[in-house]
């Protein structure tokens, strides 16, 4: 048994199955990753496109009471 894999033939079959292995894998996780980020884009254009423009005036609005109460304390 000890002389099969000293055979070139079998190590390279092993190194294509090794190889087709591999990138089942990579393919199975870059198509998971294209679900999550497809899922991702979705939730963006319908939930937190439209209220894009008030979360920007909230978040200004509310820096500029932090920034005004920070810098107005006595020192």
């Amino acid at each position: 048994m000890g002389n099969l894999f000293n055979n070139p033939f079998v190590r390279a079959a092993g190194v294509a199955a090794i190889a087709y292995g591999i990138f089942q894998l990579l393919a199975q996780a870059l198509y998971a990753f294209a679900r999550i980020a497809e899922s991702f884009s979705r939730w963006i254009k319908w939930s937190f496109l439209p209220w894009s423009d008030e979360i920007a005036i909230g978040l200004g609005v509310a820096f500029l009471i932090v920034t005004a109460v920070t810098t107005s304390r006595d020192r």
